[in-house]
Protein backbone atom coordinates (compact mmCIF):
# COMPACT_ATOMS: atom_id res chain seq x y z
CA UNK A 1 0.00 0.00 0.00
CA UNK A 2 1.25 3.52 -0.71
CA UNK A 3 1.78 6.09 1.61
CA UNK A 4 -0.91 8.12 -0.03
CA UNK A 5 -3.65 5.74 -0.01
CA UNK A 6 -3.07 4.65 3.99
CA UNK A 7 -3.31 9.18 4.23
CA UNK A 8 -6.59 8.96 1.84
CA UNK A 9 -8.32 6.19 4.19
CA UNK A 10 -6.78 7.24 7.37
CA UNK A 11 -7.52 11.00 7.06
CA UNK A 12 -4.98 13.68 8.37
CA UNK A 13 -7.02 14.30 11.64
CA UNK A 14 -6.41 11.22 12.43
CA UNK A 15 -2.42 10.93 11.83
CA UNK A 16 -2.25 14.17 13.55
CA UNK A 17 -4.08 12.29 16.77
CA UNK A 18 -1.52 9.31 16.28
CA UNK A 19 1.23 11.90 16.15
CA UNK A 20 0.38 14.03 19.26
CA UNK A 21 -0.21 10.46 21.08
CA UNK A 22 2.68 9.23 20.41
CA UNK A 23 5.08 12.39 20.82
CA UNK A 24 3.13 12.73 24.70
CA UNK A 25 3.28 9.07 25.11
CA UNK A 26 7.37 9.29 24.68
CA UNK A 27 7.58 12.52 26.62
CA UNK A 28 9.46 14.43 23.76
CA UNK A 29 11.37 17.62 24.88
CA UNK A 30 13.33 18.85 22.20
CA UNK A 31 15.56 21.79 22.12
CA UNK A 32 16.31 22.40 18.69
CA UNK A 33 14.14 21.26 16.15
CA UNK A 34 15.76 21.18 12.36
CA UNK A 35 12.63 22.38 9.07
CA UNK A 36 13.08 20.75 5.88
CA UNK A 37 10.74 20.06 2.73
CA UNK A 38 10.93 18.13 0.03
CA UNK A 39 9.02 17.54 -3.56
CA UNK A 40 7.16 14.24 -4.83
CA UNK A 41 6.07 13.57 -8.29
CA UNK A 42 2.74 12.66 -8.62
CA UNK A 43 3.39 10.37 -11.86
CA UNK A 44 5.04 7.39 -12.38
CA UNK A 45 7.57 8.73 -14.89
CA UNK A 46 11.38 9.82 -13.93
CA UNK A 47 12.23 13.39 -14.06
CA UNK A 48 14.95 12.39 -16.90
CA UNK A 49 12.15 11.40 -19.09
CA UNK A 50 10.11 14.23 -18.82
CA UNK A 51 12.92 15.75 -19.83
CA UNK A 52 13.54 14.24 -22.71
CA UNK A 53 10.01 14.35 -24.02
CA UNK A 54 10.12 17.90 -23.41
CA UNK A 55 7.74 18.42 -20.72
CA UNK A 56 8.29 19.69 -17.24
CA UNK A 57 6.26 19.16 -13.79
CA UNK A 58 4.65 22.53 -13.20
CA UNK A 59 2.76 20.74 -10.22
CA UNK A 60 3.89 18.48 -7.56
CA UNK A 61 3.35 17.83 -3.93
CA UNK A 62 4.97 19.38 -1.47
CA UNK A 63 6.20 17.61 1.85
CA UNK A 64 7.20 20.27 4.62
CA UNK A 65 9.14 18.78 8.00
CA UNK A 66 9.92 19.51 11.83
CA UNK A 67 12.59 17.21 13.10
CA UNK A 68 13.51 16.55 16.47
CA UNK A 69 17.56 17.06 16.47
CA UNK A 70 18.34 15.00 19.36
CA UNK A 71 15.16 12.30 18.79
CA UNK A 72 15.04 12.37 15.27
CA UNK A 73 11.11 11.98 15.18
CA UNK A 74 9.47 13.82 13.29
CA UNK A 75 7.71 16.42 15.34
CA UNK A 76 5.48 17.94 12.79
CA UNK A 77 4.44 17.85 9.39
CA UNK A 78 2.44 19.26 6.85
CA UNK A 79 1.36 19.02 2.88
CA UNK A 80 0.66 21.58 0.10
CA UNK A 81 0.91 21.56 -3.66
CA UNK A 82 4.37 23.25 -4.97
CA UNK A 83 5.77 25.17 -6.62
CA UNK A 84 5.83 27.88 -3.30
CA UNK A 85 6.78 29.59 -0.61
CA UNK A 86 8.02 27.38 1.97
CA UNK A 87 7.52 30.52 4.68
CA UNK A 88 3.93 30.46 4.32
CA UNK A 89 3.60 27.13 6.25
CA UNK A 90 5.61 28.22 9.12
CA UNK A 91 2.87 29.59 11.47
CA UNK A 92 1.10 26.13 12.02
Amino acid sequence: MCLTSAYRRLGAGYIRQMLVRLLGQLGMREQVIALDSTGFCVGDASVYYQSRRGRCYRHWVKGLYAVGVESKYILAFRSDWGPGNDSVHLSG
